[in-house]
């Protein structure tokens, strides 16, 4: 049985095979005809055949036009569209707008229209989408998929609000054990930094961070408190009254203490770096500390790190975790793309541009598709693409492995419309050879 398309009259099997093959969208709701796939006939929208009584699909929606195996189907009208069931196991919430699990009544947070949004993690859409979906402690959805690949990450806060994905007391039992089991080293326990914020006395910034529920601002510090002799006295690198050090290294900009790594305060920046500084040099217009070797040879973003890491959208510039500058000149966490690259993505989250050079994989794209051919009614078809890499905008050869930029020769390009099927010139035959009588004996 084959739907005849409202909007271009063709026949489909269903809409996605319609959405996959045309550079527009069939609206389910206005089908009115379908072909049956067994006598032809061309009839109304309905779940048995008029002509030879073959049915079309266990289950039929006469609003979506939906024919399928039966799964327990239902019609939810608020959603507007068909819910695998049964349907007594769930419930529609009104303000979530979103057919939910039962055991969820009263015991989820609701997020007005939360399904209308596109997915965080894959930005595709929830609401229609065959992928079952996971609701997070804080009311936001992800596709189940999405979760999964998170969760494999080592992620474990919502995309959208950063709240625990679930429930984390067993992590945090183990962080404490962990904690218990590791104190500070005794360089950083000579002297505790006194919060201008309330007044409290913390190893550093970030063990205050931790504790309140508030930032301290480190360029505020007056006074430090010696944890030899307990002295509270002006922030410096040695106590005034029994001599002992702080800390290797001290910036009275930031009022950092620490061993020495060969510390450096980039004015620019703001903030201390890790040098030493000879080997690093600052980028005026990504404002960012970079490698020497990058001067001249990367490409500039402005003001590229004050932008969180698009993967787990924590803070780049003043984060201890190093930075992994893309070709196109965006920054990730180090770790963060060593996760992206262990999942098999190569593009660069922000902008889609090949996150390493893949002219080797090109290559090995290029060998498979040569000994994989398409079947002969694709064989001339043609589809329009944009190149993620170069921006060029080419007609190619179509190929369900992957099309290639005929501007760079990158296979990281996406289709822009349907396929161009080209007919095929009939080929011109040779005339047939009449046969000659023979000639007349003289």
């Amino acid at each position: 049985m084959n739907r005849e398309a409202p909007c271009c009259g063709k026949a489909y099997v269903c809409r996605l095979c319609h959405d996959a093959e045309e550079d527009h969208q069939m609206d389910r709701f206005l089908v009115k005809e379908v072909q049956c796939s067994v006598c032809t006939t061309v009839q109304q929208a309905q779940q048995t055949c008029v002509e030879c009584n073959v049915t079309f699909g266990e289950y039929y929606c006469d609003i979506c036009h939906l024919f399928d195996k039966d799964k327990k189907q239902y019609h939810c009208q608020p959603c507007g569209i068909c819910r695998i069931g049964p349907r007594e196991k769930y419930f529609h919430c009104e303000k979530c707008n979103l057919c939910l699990a039962g055991d969820l009544r009263g015991n989820h947070k609701c997020v007005e229209n939360v399904s209308r949004q596109n997915c965080p993690v894959c930005m595709e859409d929830i609401h229609t989408s065959r992928i079952g979906a996971q609701i997070l402690p804080c009311g936001h959805l992800l596709h189940k998929t999405c979760f999964d690949d998170m969760v494999q990450t080592g992620a474990y806060r919502c995309p959208l609000c950063m709240h625990s994905a679930w429930n984390m007391e067993h992590n945090w039992e183990q962080m404490d054990k962990e904690i218990s089991q590791s104190p500070m080293p005794t360089e950083y326990q000579d002297a505790t930094v006194k919060a201008p914020c309330c007044g409290k006395a913390y190893v550093c910034r970030l063990c205050h961070d931790a504790e309140e529920d508030h930032q301290m601002d480190r360029f505020l510090v007056k006074e430090v408190q010696c944890s030899v002799c307990t002295t509270v006295q002006q922030a410096q690198q040695t106590c005034v009254e029994c001599n002992v050090t702080f800390g290797e290294y001290y910036c009275d900009i930031c009022h950092l203490f620490d061993k020495d790594k060969k510390q450096y305060h980039c004015q620019p920046c703001g903030i201390c770096r890790i040098g030493p500084r000879e080997k690093y040099f600052h980028c005026e217009k990504c404002n960012l500390c970079l490698a020497g070797d990058l001067r001249g040879n990367h490409k500039c973003v402005e003001n590229v790190s004050r932008q969180n890491c698009p993967v787990c959208m924590e803070d780049i510039h003043t984060s201890r975790i190093g930075a992994q500058i893309l070709p196109c000149g965006h920054l990730l966490h180090k770790t963060c793309f060593d996760d992206m690259v262990q999942t098999g993505a190569y593009r660069c989250p922000l902008c889609m541009h090949s996150a390493w050079n893949m002219e080797h994989n090109w290559e090995q794209m290029d060998k498979e598709i040569s000994q994989s051919p398409m079947p002969t009614e694709y064989q001339d078809a043609t589809v329009k693409i944009i190149c993620n890499d170069c921006q060029t905008h080419c007609m190619v050869p179509f190929h369900v492995l992957g099309m290639k930029c005929s501007g760079c020769g990158s296979y990281n390009t996406a289709q822009n419309g349907g396929l161009i099927r080209q007919s095929r010139e009939p080929q011109p035959q040779e005339p047939e050879q009449q046969p000659q009588s023979p000639l007349p004996e003289p």
